[in-house]
């Protein structure tokens, strides 16, 4: 199991300077984009940064606001299990480079429900698209999830040190031109499949 440890963020510190890589690719593939992930808290929120670096022309961003697709898009994810000693959900954040952003909650991918009227702006989405070296583009989203959000689901939820969730990172883009799967703890299934909880990596609050 992959194991991540959570830094209290610092004012002005960069957002990914704890960034670790999604490096992963379980199902094989030729196309291995570069892609990372960074996550930091305060007293009252998670703060989440995912980057990657790609050729222009493999990019796709199709989908806007809250959506339904963006895994068919060039596509950033965070599967977040918040207390898993006694709850197995967790909440699924997905964003494409335009900061669309598809959010689910549930314990596997049978249950997992659609929040189609969460409000976008709540949560902060900052998407950057920039030339990188190489012909390369580097894409990606900051955003803030409010403590406040993830008591909706679970009332108990603190933001302390010591707290030990579980997560996994994951890049991919169904529907691009060169599809990929990517994650950052190893996932143990036949074919893609990110809603795997048992194989999410440990996330400590230090």
């Amino acid at each position: 199991m992959k194991e991540y440890a959570v830094k209290r963020a610092a004012n002005g510190a960069d957002a990914f300077l704890h960034a670790e890589d999604i490096g992963l690719f379980p199902w094989g593939g030729e196309y291995r984009p570069l892609a990372q992930f960074s996550l930091a808290y305060t007293d009252d929120a998670l703060l989440l940064a995912l980057r990657a670096w790609e050729p222009p022309q493999n990019l796709r961003s199709e989908a806007r606001g809250i959506a339904r697709d963006v895994w068919h898009d060039s596509c950033l994810e965070c599967f977040l299990m918040p207390q898993p000693e006694s709850d197995r959900r967790y909440i699924n954040f997905e964003y494409n480079p335009a900061g669309a952003m598809y959010l689910g909650v549930g314990s596997g991918r049978a249950d997992n429900v659609f929040l189609a009227d969460a409000e976008l702006s709540c949560f902060q989405i900052v998407p950057f698209c920039v030339e990188a070296a190489g012909g390369q583009v580097l894409w990606g989203v900051t955003a803030r999830v409010e403590l406040s959000f993830l008591r909706c689901f679970f009332p108990t939820l603190s933001l302390s040190k010591g707290i030990k969730m579980r997560a996994n990172f994951y890049k991919c883009g169904e529907k691009t031109i060169a599809p990929h799967y990517a994650c950052w703890s190893p996932v143990d299934a036949p074919a893609p499949d990110f809603h795997t909880p048992d194989c999410f990596g440990l996330l400590t609050l230090v």
